[in-house]
């Protein structure tokens, strides 16, 4: 049969799942590292036994990627080092779109890091004390810090031009504080002012 094409169909063979009890291709199953074979568990089922698996056993599985940090610690610093060398706002960007998980991790940070937390509070207020002008009026200032206070905790008094910002540093005054929301103020960071460069 001369000018015929002969057509082969090459077909994974089946496999079955012993949880599932599905016929899958061959493809649906992981390799076996030690062995080499395929496991006798898909894919999918092997997926949701690891998602219990971590739902039921949250400590220890805390402890072993606790234990693996600290074993590869320089090669975490050097990854997160590339990672942000490729993407400087990558972070930032982040915080941004997720706020409820950012707001979880800094309170998680800050039980964790009482110590810390109370010396960032006094590194502000030092660097509050040094941007000061002798000019300030400081009763016009209170006047604003205590409006704040009374249109509740989500609001907060921001510098408009930031302390430490990133290209200039505002100053501590009447003219450069505002009162904002909370999350704007997160947002803002020190990253950005009006008529910034």
């Amino acid at each position: 049969m001369r000018g015929v094409p002969l057509v082969m169909i090459i077909a994974s063979p089946l496999r079955q799942c012993r949880l599932c009890k599905l016929d899958k291709q061959i493809d649906q199953f992981y390799v076996r590292k030690d062995t080499g074979r395929y496991r006798t568990e898909c894919k999918s089922c092997t997926s949701i036994r690891g998602k219990e698996w971590i739902l039921n056993n949250a400590a220890k599985r805390r402890a072993i990627a606790l234990r693996w940090a600290k074993a590869n610690y320089p090669y975490i610093r050097k990854k997160k080092a590339e990672y942000r060398a490729r993407d400087p706002l990558a972070m930032r960007r982040w915080a941004l779109e997720n706020p409820d998980k950012m707001h979880a991790c800094r309170k998680r940070w800050d039980q964790r890091n009482p110590h810390r937390k109370l010396k960032h509070a006094r590194d502000r207020q030092a660097r509050k004390i040094k941007a000061m002008p002798a000019w300030a009026d400081k009763k016009e200032m209170n006047q604003i810090y205590s409006e704040a206070r009374k249109m509740g905790s989500q609001y907060e008094v921001d510098h408009i031009v930031p302390l430490r910002g990133t290209l200039v540093c505002g100053l501590h005054c009447e003219h450069n504080l505002q009162i904002i929301t909370r999350r704007a103020n997160r947002q803002k960071g020190r990253f950005r002012w009006p008529d910034m460069p």
